[in-house]
């Protein structure tokens, strides 16, 4: 007790009770483990935050050690400590001034070099699947044709915000967050081919064709027996019967797609039952 011995970590606590003087020793190992791994991610990560240093590389050091100790805390490893590992020495005093009990415990726990570097390569291949899930959503970005997908994008990039420490790569991923929310606003409904009694269009998403499984809002005042269906290549066709339209009437029929953060797409198509065609309003 009180020296410091390779491959062991040796702590004491002392308590009212047993379990919590217990609990204490162990909480010190997990302390003193974090605190093994994190210096030796800081020394290998401590570039993330080198741009950052105007003046104040003191006070950057400790955030990023915090941040690195919050981050390995989470890894299984630490998760797994328990004292059943640890060898285990306790006494129980007596208080003759104030007649009260109290615990001290000391405790031996097993760490040795290469349990520390097994964990520092733990931390390392959860940054690097991090990292390439990150390199994956920036890459979809400008490839994927599905609107749910921003939602499950905008998602993985929240975890992924939460759980990067250095500045540089928040900012990065807060940028792509950005953009992927934008896409919501930018859907809009493009005409395909149009005739009386159907039409057929798609959503279109910086020049590529988009598919949802949201179902568009479809009104029409005159026009009844109205369905819409996804068919081949990105396309949907609204069919519609029209025997009870008058030429005279406002015959049109508008769709809507709601969106997250309230965006909408929509669009208005016009029809002539007089001329048995259909005019198209941008």
């Amino acid at each position: 007790v009180g020296i410091s011995v390779d491959n062991f970590i040796i702590v004491s606590a002392e308590h009212s009770t047993l379990d919590g003087a217990k609990s204490a020793c162990l909480t010190t190992i997990q302390q003193s483990i974090i605190n093994s791994v994190a210096v030796n991610i800081t020394s290998s990560e401590q570039s993330y935050d080198a741009m950052m240093n105007n003046g104040y590389g003191e006070s950057i050091t400790h955030s990023y050690e915090s941040r690195v100790e919050t981050i390995a805390a989470r890894l299984p490893f630490i998760q797994g400590i328990t004292l059943d590992k640890a060898e285990i020495y306790w006494k129980k005093l007596y208080d003759k001034s104030d007649k009260t009990y109290k615990y001290e415990v000391h405790a031996k726990y097993p760490f040795s070099s290469m349990e520390r570097r097994a964990l520092v390569d733990q931390y390392n291949a959860i940054e690097k699947e991090k990292s390439d899930k990150f390199q994956e959503i920036k890459d979809a970005f400008s490839t994927f044709t599905e609107v749910e997908y921003i939602t499950r994008a905008m998602n993985d990039l929240k975890a992924l915000y939460e759980y990067f420490m250095d500045q540089n790569r928040k900012a990065d991923v807060k940028a792509l967050m950005e953009n992927y929310r934008k896409c919501y606003s930018a859907i809009s409904i493009v005409p395909q081919h149009t005739d009386l009694g159907e039409i057929v269009f798609y959503l279109n998403l910086e020049g590529r064709r988009m598919v949802t499984s949201r179902r568009p809002n479809i009104k029409s005042e005159y026009a009844t027996q109205i369905e819409c269906s996804p068919i081949e290549d990105n396309l949907y066709r609204i069919t519609y019967n029209y025997e009870n339209c008058l030429p005279e009437d406002d015959n049109k029929i508008d769709i809507s797609y709601h969106f997250a953060n309230n965006a909408v797409a929509r669009h208005t198509f016009y029809f002539d039952v007089a001329k048995d065609t259909i005019e198209v309003v941008p």
